[in-house]
């Protein structure tokens, strides 16, 4: 028995063998770190959720402190600014916590799930931890060359399983484009970037290519994360968030730091101080938005992020 579903959202209902609530979650990440240079991580992977079960993604044991301040505004930034000492004392009190950056299932749907495109089929294999219990399904060399940027899919489980029949949906995934660093600040060498909180900072980038075409609508959205941190001590003791885009949902391709957003930051008092500067650029598709005979499908998402370290002085001498 096949269960067929289309991306204009007309479904074949299976049978009763299929599990109650069943969710599917769908994450592609490239982060490229030394601004471009190396390469962070790379997976697409996808989970199979059972109502009121959790994907895994991004818990940890528990956050020490609030989440960064988003801003209200587009084109605007916030800031967080934590203190040092009050985030040390916590820490020494409770082990840190840890990202978690791999999805999380205990339901397997058969060999392998399918991601069959125009140009080419991304095949995600069962992978399993260290007692040989299942997590999920991922692509196996994920990599610069790989990475399916700009591509559409549709999701095929050929196989199944007795609690999730074979199925298909058409249009189910559009992942976005590649994207590259073209102007960092006033820095001639990327490995020597520096900010001054008196003068605004542009960041300039372009994207190759365009967003995975499919029939339903996805959302795009590109921000700026600022971290300073101690370089021996605590990390992100105060951050700025930047988001990107204009009202009018077009993909930007530059922006300036305002100079008085980053004069809420923490300088250092010469180059070569106590503090450095993590800048990371995120360019994130997400959608579409389908409803299974079985229960509502749940983040999907591709990500494409470039990240870098730096300095940030008062001013320039």
């Amino acid at each position: 028995m096949w269960l067929l579903l289309t991306g204009c959202a007309e479904l074949f209902k299976g049978e009763e063998a299929i599990t109650p609530g069943l969710y599917v979650s769908f994450d592609a990440v490239i982060q490229r770190n030394g601004w471009g240079e190396g390469m962070g991580r790379c997976e697409v992977q996808l989970a199979f959720l059972q109502e009121n079960q959790s994907d895994g993604m991004w818990e940890g044991p528990g956050q020490l402190w609030d989440p960064l301040a988003l801003p209200e505004t587009d084109q605007s930034c916030a800031a967080t600014l934590r203190d040092p000492d009050e985030m040390e004392a916590a820490l020494a009190a409770q082990d840190p916590p840890e990202d978690n950056w791999e999805l999380e299932s205990r339901l397997e749907v058969g060999g392998h799930v399918l991601l069959e495109g125009k140009n080419r089929d991304i095949e995600l294999l069962p992978t399993y931890d260290n007692d040989g219990l299942f997590v999920n399904y991922s692509m196996a060399d994920c990599g610069l060359e790989t990475f399916p940027f700009s591509e559409s899919f549709d999701l095929v489980v050929d196989e199944g399983s007795d609690k999730v029949p074979p199925f298909r949906i058409d249009d189910a995934l559009g992942i976005g484009p590649r994207m590259e660093l073209v102007g960092l600040g006033s820095a001639t060498e990327r490995a020597s970037n520096v900010l001054y909180q008196d003068e605004d900072y542009t960041l300039a980038w372009e994207f190759q290519g365009d967003i995975g075409k499919i029939d339903m609508e996805l959302d795009h959205m590109t921000w700026l994360t600022v971290r300073n941190s101690e370089v021996d001590g605590i990390q992100e003791f105060e951050a700025l968030v930047c988001m990107l885009d204009p009202a009018d949902g077009s993909m930007t391709t530059q922006f300036d730091v305002p100079a008085d957003d980053l004069a809420l930051l923490t300088p250092n008092p010469q180059l070569g101080g106590p503090y450095v500067v993590g800048m990371q650029l995120d360019s994130r598709t997400s959608g579409p938005e389908i409803e299974m005979p079985w229960g509502q499908r749940i983040r999907i998402q591709s990500t494409v992020s470039i990240d870098g370290r730096g300095e940030m002085l008062e001013g320039r001498e």
